[in-house]
């Protein structure tokens, strides 16, 4: 299996093919939501464009999970969280159809329909083929500066004056960690957290607060990703109560969805949370979402919630 990277950054209306080499500045990490899954790395090189990836058959059975399944999940986990005082858990779905996959049609309309995301589809013989358009940064570094966002909260658009004081503790939550991370990371200085704003990302609409840093002395990246991944934004807080809980309750493994991916060559590195994405196969396509769980959560909302970020995949793949 040739390993192959499409990459579309946001804001570019250009995107880069690449293949794996032995030998290369320029490398890509692909890295799953917890240590059961391989973390991978390869170096690259950039190509012309590539043939359509080579993809097996879909693993018999799946995982879906009906609404009233899920339903009955969030409630046991809102009522876990306040007995327990928690801050907040986030709970997923996945969601597999059939259907017959077409990878570079649906990477190129994914870039068309999501200018703002970065576009990737990755296909590599330990994480099968993943494709999706994540809206989140989790940290990128360049020109003596580094950036993170904490994102969470989710309305459709047209909805933003309905977000609720749920969500902006949720959202909260998020900042708080990565601003306690980027503080006491060595090498980093003059910390700042800018206004919280809505973000577009799609149909939807987030919560979002940028954070930035100057870079001052030498900095450990991987260190500083340890301690980033996985933020509240994806796993919860207290962060290892949060991930054991969503080990002994959901009955799905993520792999690499509520991950991160991204490029780093010496000048500078860029890694995004791997969000409305899904894995490929011939002839199925398994979709993820979910959502951060407080102990007054509604959930029905939180059902409707997953629905509307499945959407933001679904309404492309489907009508192609």
């Amino acid at each position: 299996m040739q390993t192959l990277l499409y990459y579309s950054p946001p804001g570019s209306k250009e995107y880069r093919v690449f293949r794996e080499v032995k030998d290369s500045e320029l490398q890509f990490d692909f890295v799953p939501f917890t240590t059961e899954r391989k973390r991978i790395r390869v170096y690259l090189e950039e190509i012309d464009e590539a043939p359509e990836p080579s993809l097996p058959e879909a693993p018999a059975g799946n995982q879906n999970y009906s609404r009233e399944n899920y339903l009955t999940l969030i409630q046991n986990t809102a009522r876990t969280i306040a007995a327990e005082r928690w801050g907040k858990v986030v709970i997923s779905r996945p969601l597999t159809l059939k259907m017959k996959s077409r990878p570079l049609l649906w990477f190129h309309a994914l870039r068309e329909q999501y200018p703002r995301a970065c576009v990737y589809l990755f296909h590599h013989e330990d994480s099968g083929t993943w494709m999706g358009a994540s809206p989140e940064l989790l940290i990128s570094c360049s020109d003596g500066l580094v950036n993170s966002m904490s994102l969470a909260g989710t309305r459709k658009k047209g909805e933003e004056h309905s977000f609720t004081a749920k969500e902006e503790e949720e959202q909260a939550i998020v900042t708080r960690y990565i601003l306690r991370v980027l503080t006491s990371a060595k090498g980093l200085s003059a910390v700042e957290v800018m206004e919280r704003s809505p973000m577009e990302a799609g149909n939807l609409v987030h919560f979002v607060n940028h954070l930035q840093a100057d870079v001052t002395g030498k900095l450990d990246v991987e260190q500083l990703l340890h301690e980033l991944h996985p933020t509240p934004a994806v796993g919860g807080y207290p962060r290892q109560e949060a991930l054991q809980y969503i080990f002994e309750n959901e009955r799905h493994k993520r792999d690499y969805y509520t991950g991160y991916f991204g490029l780093k060559n010496p000048e500078a590195f860029h890694y995004y949370v791997n969000l409305r994405c899904m894995q490929v196969y011939s002839d199925a396509v398994t979709l993820y979402a979910g959502g951060g769980i407080l102990a007054d959560s509604v959930p029905a909302d939180e059902w409707e919630e997953t629905e509307a970020k499945m959407q933001t995949l679904l309404k492309v793949i489907q009508d192609r």
